[in-house]
């Protein structure tokens, strides 16, 4: 019997977790489960994905990373964790005309 039969987490969390073990039972390449890998009909690819961000790994319970750790899910490297936010905002065109007439200086012609 599956000692987690019974979890504390969601069943669906569940489910993906031992779809995933199914699946990397006799793998050591993690890389291979991508986004639209489905096992059992659960996108489970995308699931593995979620599960790995940092924010996500943080608020899992302890029972719940140790089932990731037993089949060599870890964590994405901090530079992975979080997709780069871009700082600039979008400039409209009105914009972009008076901050190139404000280089041009009074008086100067474009």
């Amino acid at each position: 019997m599956d000692e987690h039969w019974n979890p504390a987490w969601p069943a669906e969390w569940q489910r993906h977790a031992a779809a995933l073990r199914e699946l990397l039972t006799d793998e050591e390449d993690h890389s291979d489960v991508l986004p639209g890998f489905t096992v059992h009909g659960m996108d489970v690819g995308k699931w593995l994905v979620k599960q790995r961000q940092h924010t996500v790994w943080a608020g899992l319970m302890d029972g719940q990373r140790e089932l990731l750790e037993a089949v060599g899910v870890v964590p994405l490297p901090l530079e992975q964790a979080e997709p780069a936010k871009g700082t600039k905002k979008a400039v409209s065109a009105f914009e972009k005309g008076v901050a190139a007439g404000a280089v041009q200086g009074p008086g100067r012609a474009l």
